[in-house]
């Protein structure tokens, strides 16, 4: 990536302006199911230009051409969401820091066997160790009395329900009572569909089964009572605070880059349910192919690599196989 932003950074004038910085992308009308590469252009001037084509991909139909990031009507989980547009802004923001910073020197200073590009490093996705629920606390949310808050008792039923299928937020959305098919949800991942789509199929377990049975009288073909994904997002973090569950998490300020204590009920979220899916099925059976298989995480998934963390409990059950 960085070779490419070199090679065109070597075209640039002496002379610098104002610099506009846009992203797009291009779709062929045949094919608009497929993840389309975002594209950079740089002008500065009327003449001058430069464009670069990025490593950084998505579904034409999430792309919002005149905001340049994802549609605020797409439903697609918060943290996914903030991690495609920052991309695209960082991505934007280093191309106008090479063309500011070499810009305004002659083209035979670019071409040096000084490789002045080299310490320029895109950061590469990080990611904290997980964390998630135990199965003991999400027994207990489920269990949880809210009866006298009927609507906050909907939502921490969706919340449990995705808890023990494991689907992202974008999923769970799209499900309908015809996705149940013979005891089992079946769905088609939205964030691998361009890449490798695969219909993944996860048996419905006894508390599945009965959230289900729960909203079998919604009109039509709704499968869960849902609201909007950012209410949904909400009503979780309150759910947490009146249940009680606010033991401190360690989270990765995406700012900062630094770990920071928050309580649990302050960073919970749909994708929690998710972490929490993957997480204690992966402390059950200790094998990825398996989880995977039921989660839809892409092959070499870097996020799904978080889930081979050792914790104490584990390396508790390792050190007492030598006694």
């Amino acid at each position: 990536m960085l070779a490419q932003i070199t090679y065109f950074c070597a075209n640039i004038l002496i002379n610098y302006s104002m610099a506009t910085k846009t992203a797009f992308i291009r779709t062929t009308k045949t094919d608009k199911s497929k993840s389309a590469n975002v594209r950079f252009r740089l002008r500065d001037g009327r003449t001058f230009q430069l464009n670069h084509k990025s490593d950084i991909s998505v579904l034409p139909e999430r792309w919002d051409g005149k905001k340049q990031k994802i549609k605020e009507r797409v439903v697609i989980d918060d943290h996914e969401r903030k991690r495609f547009n920052d991309s695209v802004n960082d991505r934007k923001k280093l191309i106008e820091d090479i063309y500011l910073m070499h810009g305004k020197g002659s083209v035979d200073t670019l071409y040096t066997g000084n490789k002045p590009f080299a310490r320029y490093k895109v950061p590469s996705e990080k990611y904290g160790t997980p964390f998630y629920l135990t199965m003991a606390e999400r027994n207990d949310l489920y269990n949880f009395d809210l009866s006298t808050r009927p609507a906050l008792e909907r939502q921490r039923d969706i919340f449990i329900f995705q808890c023990v299928i494991g689907c992202r937020v974008g999923d769970l959305y799209k499900m309908t009572k015809s996705s149940v098919i013979d005891g089992a949800i079946e769905y088609i991942a939205e964030k691998t569909k361009g890449k490798e789509p695969r219909t993944i199929r996860v048996p419905l377990n006894s508390i599945a089964t009965e959230i289900v049975s729960k909203y079998t009288g919604l009109d039509g073909d709704r499968l869960l009572p849902l609201i909007t994904e950012q209410k949904y997002n909400e009503a979780i973090k309150e759910v947490f605070a009146v249940a009680g569950i606010t033991r401190s998490v360690t989270v990765r300020n995406k700012l900062t880059g630094t770990e920071e204590a928050r309580p649990l009920n302050e960073v919970a979220s749909s994708h929690l349910a998710r972490r929490t899916f993957c997480g204690n099925l992966y402390k059950k059976v200790r094998d990825p192919n398996l989880v995977v298989a039921l989660s839809g995480h892409a092959d070499e998934s870097k996020a799904f690599a978080r889930y081979r963390y050792i914790d104490e409990e584990m390396k508790t059950e390792l050190v007492k196989m030598l006694e």
